[in-house]
């Protein structure tokens, strides 16, 4: 076996509105995504993606030496996406010696390995069909030796569950690193590092002075080029990603990711938030996950607990999910905006590429591409968010590409039927 599949399930949909924009593997839990978990496992394996057939151009683009819905070599492990791998995935999945092997996850696919006349079915309906592979994977279970895995292997259901575990991957890919107790900047005087065996600061970080940084109940990762102003307060386990900026005052709890090229003030704790995204204003953001380009106008506050303290319930994929939990804040897709001092309420979901403003609480479901306030909604236009997103990302030095016009295209016509503000 030398080469793997990591591939998208059906259960893709609970994972909107973030992965309308990208495969679930690609979601951020901790430092890293979910495919660098499991990639970092098998490091002589030739890796192969899978995904949904309009993410596939977008994809490639990403990861040009990577074989997207299509597979080399004559043998396979393909490996679900939804997989949070642990240091030792390849050795729990090589346990078993037979060559062709289901690994089941409470009666779901973990793992499959196949060669021979299995994988040439599965090259053709790659072809043809790319989001039937998993349905394909499920009809060779009967003829397969089985392996029922345990608690030392996790598959990931909800967004929630990544945020509620994120402190915990932070932990766990800061010991893997192995870089923690180095600092490769300058730390002026009046700055503050508690605990500093427990925080890495990468090579180009500005700190300014009256900068805390407490590591005593998790570890601090600082990337390249981060720029921290004064008096920011940092609680591990934090991971803040290269050329991200700090504003004056931010107050960074602990469980917090936060993507390269963020600009961030304000108060947030638990809470993930991918590449080039703003909150760079005062306002709240508390147990929440936040796609990439979107950016949050002053005073924008999510609350992530019920008055009643009852569980939040989140809509998704045309019904409402009970999470069970006491804390629940705001899932929003890619480059959507809000406004000056817009609230949302526990438990929302915010669709991609909405524009939305007024100090009135929004619905718990805003669907992808909508534009107004709470009452007075109606379509953001394509050419119109079109023309945004190529502006916001042109401030970054980006372009947007035809492929990733094309996507967001895509989604639009996906979520007309989500739209209907008669």
């Amino acid at each position: 076996m030398n080469s793997i599949c990591i591939f998208e399930d059906g259960h893709y949909v609970n994972f909107l509105p973030l992965v309308y924009t990208r495969p679930v593997y690609e979601l951020i839990c901790g430092k890293t995504t979910l495919k660098e978990k499991i990639t970092r496992c098998f490091p002589r394996m030739t890796v192969n993606l899978h995904c949904r057939s309009y993410l596939s151009p977008v994809l490639k683009k990403s990861f040009p030496d990577v074989c997207v819905n299509r597979l080399s070599g004559q043998s396979c492990l393909f490996i679900n996406g939804r997989i949070l791998a642990e240091e030792n995935l390849s050795a729990i999945l090589s346990r078993e010696k037979a060559e062709e092997m289901v690994f089941l996850k409470d009666d779901e696919i973990a793992a499959v390995r196949i060669e021979g006349q299995k994988l040439k079915k599965v090259k053709k309906v790659l072809k043809e069909e790319p989001m039937k592979l998993s349905w394909q994977l499920k009809q060779f279970i009967p003829g397969l030796p089985k392996k029922k895995l345990g608690r030392e292997v996790k598959l990931a259901h909800y967004l929630w569950e990544l945020v509620n575990q994120n402190s915990c991957w932070i932990k766990k890919d800061a010991r893997i690193t192995k870089k923690l107790g180095k600092c490769l900047s300058p730390i002026p005087a009046g700055t503050y590092l508690i605990n500093d065996k427990n925080i890495f600061i990468d090579r180009g970080v500005k700190i300014s002075p009256g900068v805390v940084m407490n590591a005593e109940e998790g570890p601090i990762i600082i990337g390249k080029s981060v720029k921290i102003l004064p008096q920011v307060t940092i609680e591990g386990p934090v991971c803040v990603g290269a050329g991200s900026s700090l504003k004056a005052g931010a107050k960074i709890y602990s469980g917090t990711t936060l993507g390269e090229g963020c600009k961030i003030g304000g108060e947030i704790e638990n809470s993930i938030f991918l590449n080039f995204t703003n909150k760079q204003h005062d306002g709240f953001i508390g147990h929440s996950y936040l796609g990439s380009w979107i950016n949050l106008g002053a005073g924008t506050t999510n609350s992530d607990l019920k008055n009643n303290y009852s569980p939040i319930k989140i809509f998704i994929d045309g019904k409402y999910i009970d999470t069970e939990l006491t804390f629940a804040g705001i899932f929003m897709g890619d480059h959507s905006k809000s406004g000056i001092n817009t609230i949302f309420n526990a438990g929302t979901a915010v669709g991609v590429s909405c524009n939305l403003f007024g100090s009135n609480l929004f619905p718990k479901f805003v669907p992808s591409f909508s534009w107004g306030e709470k009452g007075r909604m109606e379509t953001y236009r394509l050419e119109k968010s079109l023309q945004t997103a190529s502006r916001v990302m042109a401030r970054r030095a980006k372009k947007l590409s035809l492929a990733e016009k094309q996507l967001l295209t895509g989604i639009f016509n996906l979520t007309k039927p989500e739209r209907d503000f008669s």
